[in-house]
């Protein structure tokens, strides 16, 4: 996760938060929300979703009817599928082997071009370990085209690893100029965590030290992958 410290980044803790207490299952979480908050749940709005680590998870979280009732679009990525899903069941695979030219295939510019085709659809990003790390969603060009989320949830599921669940959130998190405000909405233990986990790690980081412990090391890794 990136320095808070720095005013040209944006970290997950600089968002909006909405505590919600709710079921540890990622779909039953987001079940809960709309149940308790429905005003949340609008067309035309990106829902980061994260779901269990199960691909029938993630399949369960798409066919959502909340998505459903929305006409809303899914971009679903795991091992078995990587693809687009319109709301009339069309799929828009995407192949990561692919090239433009010399350069690999990069999400964020097939997400700004989905944007760009699709202005004011809605879109929920479901998946797990595909979704957690090394991928860049927030971008924006010189055309002054954007893509960004509007919420991201997390239920308490995530917690159980603390490193995973840093890389989770950090897909919400870059340069200001291609990072715009959104809400996280978790629970309070959760939000918590993750806040006391950046601001101590950043305190060590700030200190300097000669010698990294596992979790010190594992921070750094993710300061300089920012």
């Amino acid at each position: 996760v990136g320095y808070k410290k720095d005013k040209d980044y944006k970290t997950i803790i600089d968002q909006d938060f909405i505590p919600h207490e709710g079921p540890k299952d990622p779909v039953e979480y987001v079940k809960s929300i709309h149940k308790d908050h429905p005003e949340i749940f609008k067309s035309g709005k990106v829902y980061f979703v994260p779901s269990a680590t199960r691909q029938s998870s993630h399949e369960e979280m798409a066919n959502l009817n909340i998505w459903k009732d929305l006409g809303t679009w899914v971009l679903i990525l795991n091992g078995k599928h990587k693809e687009f899903r319109s709301p009339v069941g069309e799929i828009e695979k995407i192949d990561f082997t692919k090239k433009i030219g010399e350069n690999p295939i990069e999400l964020r510019d097939l997400l700004l071009d989905w944007r760009k085709r699709n202005p004011t659809a809605g879109l929920v990003i479901v998946g797990k370990l595909v979704i957690e790390r090394g991928i860049t969603f927030l971008t924006k060009d010189d055309m002054g085209n954007s893509f960004n989320f509007d919420y991201i949830f997390i239920s308490r599921y995530f917690i159980k690893n603390i490193n995973d669940l840093i890389q989770i959130l950090g897909r919400g998190q870059g340069k200001t100029k291609y990072v715009q405000q959104f809400t996280v909405i978790t629970q309070q233990s959760v939000w918590d965590r993750v806040k006391n986990y950046i601001s101590d790690c950043e305190k060590i980081i700030d200190g300097q030290p000669e010698l990294f412990d596992d979790d010190m090391d594992k921070y750094k890794y993710l300061l300089d992958q920012a």
